[in-house]
């Protein structure tokens, strides 16, 4: 399970490589065509800040969360999720007081990381304790002894 989920972050992350620098080039363009009048210095800059915490959430947040959600693993994503956006309003009540709009960016690009890497790091633990309990059950089986003939 480790195996695959690590290929899947890894073909994902691979993809956002792609995606997210492209955002960011075509982001002066695109606020032109759909919001004449934001493409200021100060805009494109914060874009291009929320377009590499759109890419941790598609590679990783997301993708983490769905994995765990899958596997029942319901009641980590619910404290993660929650000590997440209380962090994230707390990266973004104080980076936001001391840079303003680029604050608010920058408070989720963190909260979405620290959210990724906490999932992740779970879900290795996760499955390196499923494999335990499979060697352990192994190992059980093999030692009882059978009543049939």
């Amino acid at each position: 399970m480790w195996q695959k989920s690590r290929k899947l972050y890894l073909a994902l992350a691979a993809g956002m490589a792609v995606l997210i620098p492209l955002g960011m080039l075509l982001t002066p363009w695109l606020l032109r065509i759909f919001y004449p009048g934001y493409d200021s210095p100060e805009t494109i800059r914060v874009m291009c800040v929320f377009w590499a915490a759109y890419g941790v959430n598609a590679a990783f947040k997301a993708t983490t969360g769905n994995i765990l959600a899958a596997l029942g693993e319901v009641k980590f994503n619910l404290v993660v999720t929650f000590f997440a956006s209380v962090a994230q309003g707390v990266f973004c009540y104080l980076l936001v007081s001391r840079f303003a709009l680029d604050g608010a960016a920058w408070g989720l690009l963190i909260a979405y990381s620290a959210y990724s890497l906490a999932g992740m790091v779970y879900l290795r633990y996760y499955c390196k304790k499923l494999i335990r309990a499979q060697a352990a059950f192994a190992h059980e089986s093999d030692g009882e002894e059978s009543d049939e003939p």
